[in-house]
């Protein structure tokens, strides 16, 4: 009986050491960066252009992502495995022991934009990215720095920003924070308010546009936003607060 006793209280202080290990751990070896690669099969976003589900262009820029930072010796935890999925607020969650949060989108327009375009539903009001910041985020003024870095990177290899989220129009009308930037104010996005760390949300391209979508799957695309993020990443690591 004492044996067992013995045994009982062996295990029972494995257990409480991995706990607590485990609480540890993600603050003392987490990456800086953590992706979130958006939607999921079961919640797959808006659909491109030529029918193609949006949350398989964020798994594919994020494995580009993923890839071009590994080769820099820059590494990144990311939210969860293509085909996983995960609720907005265990992303947030995840966040906590990094020093910055992406989260990857493909962009869509209000549905009063688009129309038939062989037979699918596409639209050519918008192109360029959009970047999203929260203010209910606990690091909002060092997001909007985050934002802003990367922003400018963006701009300099040739990327041009949308401005329809700002437009006066219902399920728009988002307070444009640097409109040469792209840069909004989203307060209720879900990832960036419930983020442990400073947070930004990034829409690559406008998918429902034909042009866009071809763009957005062009390996030379998502190479150029990988060194935006990379050099974006270094500015974190230097510059933390």
């Amino acid at each position: 009986m004492r044996v067992s006793v013995d045994n009982m209280v062996f295990c029972l202080r494995f257990v409480f050491f991995c706990l607590f290990f485990s609480v540890l751990s993600c603050e003392a070896f987490c990456a800086d960066l953590l992706l979130d690669p958006g939607h999921s099969p079961k919640k797959p976003g808006t659909t491109s252009c030529s029918g193609i589900p949006e949350y398989q262009f964020n798994d594919q820029l994020v494995q580009t992502i993923v890839r071009f930072l590994g080769e820099r010796h820059l590494g990144c935890d990311v939210t969860r495995r293509p085909q996983e999925d995960l609720g907005l607020k265990e992303r947030g969650a995840k966040a906590r022991g990094h020093k910055w949060f992406l989260s990857i989108h493909h962009d869509a327009v209000q549905p009063v934009y688009l129309e038939r375009i062989n037979g699918q539903l596409c639209s050519r009001k918008a192109r360029g990215y959009s970047l999203f910041v929260s203010q209910k985020n606990p690091h909002f003024e060092t997001s909007l720095l985050y934002a802003r870095v990367l922003g400018e990177l963006l701009i300099s290899m040739g990327f041009q920003p949308s401005t329809h989220h700002g437009e006066a129009i219902q399920g728009e009308n988002r307070p444009l924070l640097d409109a040469r930037l792209g840069i909004y104010q989203y307060d209720n996005l879900v990832v960036l308010k419930t983020s442990e760390a400073p947070a930004v949300l990034l829409e690559a391209a406008v998918i429902v546009h034909p042009d866009e979508e071809r763009l957005a799957r062009h390996p030379g695309f998502q190479k150029a936003i990988a060194e935006a993020v990379a050099q974006t990443l270094r500015f974190v690591q230097n510059h933390s607060f």
